[in-house]
């Protein structure tokens, strides 16, 4: 005998309710009818679910693990329901997207533009946010996907982590900084120089500390801890710091001149870019929508 959803959604139903007489008149039905879909549920199983003659009724161990997984079907299947519905009318929601300061290039902000047009009705809001802090707001749903770059040593089994892309990171420094116009910059000089830090570089770029390592040398100092890349870009441009930033992000400054690379030949600074979405929550449809147009775009851009 096959279990149905009528069934598990019967037996959530008087889970909540405590009483069969409680249960069926919720759910708008007979005693006898709930009593007769219990009971088939049990044989489909081969295991009792209710403790019989209990007030209010008690459920037995399978009982109690049939449930919790009752309630997730059912749960799963009310969301299908309604993201089918919407996706039919046009509409996805939401889409709570948070990214990195190393997160991005065309290819993401291209996916949203053609969302935008594809869904009409559809919400994005974007904030900003690294790991570990980030993890928090995932697991309790204020956001369904982070973009960025995984923090070394991190373990985390409620996180699920989908590499996008390797990003190039590069060493940047304003047109007036003294490095700016060194043809042969050292990692010697970059550590006789403040730095700017977005994030925390030793965990989200772990080569950075073994780079100067392998050298016999101290990291640079980090004279500023920032957020904010509009005014990292201010700061820059007076000439006095130096920071190291995706490559794909200051491609047109340095092209412009606005900004200059003082990245030394022996690093090879890399970045994995991952979708970084709670294996606790599924993510809504408009993340899965999202995760496979900037899945598609990427293979695009590949060829």
């Amino acid at each position: 005998m096959e279990i149905t959803l009528r069934q598990l959604t019967y037996l959530t139903r008087l889970h909540e309710k405590g009483s069969f007489t409680a249960a069926a008149d919720a759910l708008g039905i007979t005693q006898p009818a709930l009593s007769i879909a219990i009971s088939q549920l049990e044989e489909a199983l081969g295991v009792p679910m209710v403790e019989r003659g209990t007030r209010p009724v008690a459920l037995t161990e399978a009982g109690e693990l049939m449930t919790a997984c009752a309630q997730r079907v059912v749960r799963e299947i009310k969301q299908a329901r309604e993201e089918v519905s919407a996706m039919e009318s046009g509409r996805i929601g939401r889409l709570d997207i948070c990214m990195s300061p190393s997160a991005t290039g065309t290819v993401i902000s291209d996916v949203l533009s053609r969302m935008v047009e594809e869904f009409p009705q559809l919400e994005i809001h974007i904030s900003h946010g690294v790991l570990p802090a980030a993890a928090e707001r995932l697991h309790n749903g204020e956001i369904a996907v982070l973009v960025g770059a995984s923090v070394d040593g991190l373990r985390d089994s409620a996180l699920h982590f989908t590499p996008l892309l390797d990003v190039a990171m590069v060493a940047v420094a304003g047109p007036g900084h003294p490095l700016a116009k060194k043809l042969d910059v050292s990692l010697e000089d970059l550590t006789r120089h403040p730095w700017i830090q977005i994030g925390d570089i030793n965990a989200n770029l772990p080569e950075w500390s073994r780079t100067f390592a392998r050298a016999r040398l101290s990291p640079p100092r980090i004279a500023v801890d920032i957020r904010n890349l509009a005014l990292v870009r201010d700061m820059l441009h007076r000439g006095k710091l130096l920071t190291v930033l995706p490559k794909p992000m200051v491609q047109a400054d340095l092209d412009a001149g606005l900004l200059h690379s003082v990245t030394p030949p022996e690093i090879n600074w890399r970045l994995t870019i991952n979708a970084i979405t709670s294996t606790i929550k599924r993510p809504p449809a408009s993340v899965r929508i999202f995760l496979e147009r900037l899945d598609e775009r990427l293979a695009e851009a590949s060829h």
